[in-house]
Parts: C-alpha cells; structure tokens; sequence
C-alpha cells in the first residue's frame, strides 16, 4: 500500500515537468526503481503525486498499465545509468540532494 512522503510541494517543477517536493532538507520529485520486465530492465519513478510506492507496487501497476516506466533498457546496468542520468539532469535548474536510488526485480 502506498504511504504519503510527506514532502511539502514547493511550486516548482523538474526539467521532465514533474512536481519538486521538499522534506527535511532534501528535495525530490522521483526515487527510481529499477526492475526487469520481460526482457527489459524498466526504471519507474516511486513518487507518485503525494504518494511513494514500494517496489512490488510499482511493479504490479506497471504490469496492470497504471504506472508507465520512464525508459526501458536492454540491461540493468544501462537502466541504472539512465536513471542516474535523469536523476543529475532534472535537478540542474534545482538545488538540493538527488534522489535516485535503485533495486532490481526480476519478473
């Protein structure tokens, strides 16, 4: 079951338009999962609006179509990249700490 972050919405958005939180000093707007699908190694965001999922969630909505991964790769390593990439990129404009993390499960 999803739990709220708790992150308090500071108005501002990410560079790929999604709402910036803040909470105990930190700013986010996404903590990336990464699992595979098939043949493919997927990377979702587990902020969802004021919410944050746990892997096996995001999983399942993923597999029902709710949530959409934000890429697909060939390889866990080259998802892993992706999402450290995304994570350095949509914080350029922003300051605070990234918030990427990763975990791997496979379907």
């Amino acid at each position: 079951m999803p739990r709220e972050h708790g992150g308090r919405n500071t108005g501002k958005k990410t560079k790929y338009g999604r709402p910036l939180y803040e909470k105990d000093g930190e700013q986010f707007s996404e903590r990336s999962y990464t699992f595979q699908i098939d043949d493919k190694h997927v990377n979702v965001p587990s902020v969802q609006g004021k919410y944050e999922y746990g892997e096996d969630e995001l999983y399942d909505a993923v597999i029902d179509g709710k949530i959409k991964p934000t890429s697909a790769h060939g390889s866990h390593v080259e998802a892993r990249k992706a999402a450290i990439k995304r994570s350095k990129d949509m914080f350029k404009e922003h300051r605070g700490r990234r918030a990427a993390s990763t975990a791997e499960k496979k379907g």
